[in-house]
């Protein structure tokens, strides 16, 4: 209970939980109680554009005994829409047998933020390089051999941007 992550235990084939740490009001506002009590509050609170793919992977998980590993969004008690990471493994007894799952929740939603503002970055660097009428290239300062080129370059030196790809500086004529 002094992780920083919900723990859960579920039943095998089902998705009633049997224990769920206090850590889960922090993250999705439910308390265990509550959530524990409703075993329908797993599927409702799965973002409706995750619903069929995480309910998908619990059902295949629950069949093969493999681990069960997903990143998806969560809506809150007040609704919310946080991303998380599920994963939980099979306990089994002795003789092989299911016990039942063993889990965690990790709220992921800053890293998925910081992960959507680099490709919206990614993707306006990429915009402005290849819009530029400026001659742009990325070089490997230990082989001199081009990594990246815009259209201008090509333009200008006569290649086609692609072409120019892997040519070492000292090829280029």
């Amino acid at each position: 209970e002094g992780l920083p992550a919900v723990t859960y235990v579920r039943h095998v084939g089902s998705d009633t939980l049997s224990y769920a740490s206090p850590q889960l009001e922090a993250v999705l506002g439910y308390g265990p109680g509550e959530y524990l009590a409703d075993p329908d509050l797993f599927a409702r609170t799965i973002h409706p554009d995750d619903r069929g793919r995480v309910l998908a992977e619990d059902e295949r998980t629950n069949g093969t005994g493999e681990p069960y590993s997903v990143e998806c969004r969560r809506i809150t008690k007040d609704g919310r829409v946080v991303w998380v990471h599920d994963a939980a493994h099979l306990v089994r007894d002795a003789g092989g047998s299911p016990l039942y799952w063993q889990g965690f929740i990790t709220d992921i939603t800053d890293r998925k933020r910081a992960e959507e503002s680099l490709r919206q970055s990614e993707e306006l660097y990429r915009n402005v390089v290849e819009q530029a009428a400026e001659s742009i290239f990325l070089l490997d300062l230990e082989t001199l051999r081009v990594l990246e080129a815009n259209a201008a370059l090509g333009s200008t030196l006569g290649y086609e941007p692609e072409e120019l790809k892997g040519m070492s500086i000292h090829d280029i004529s």
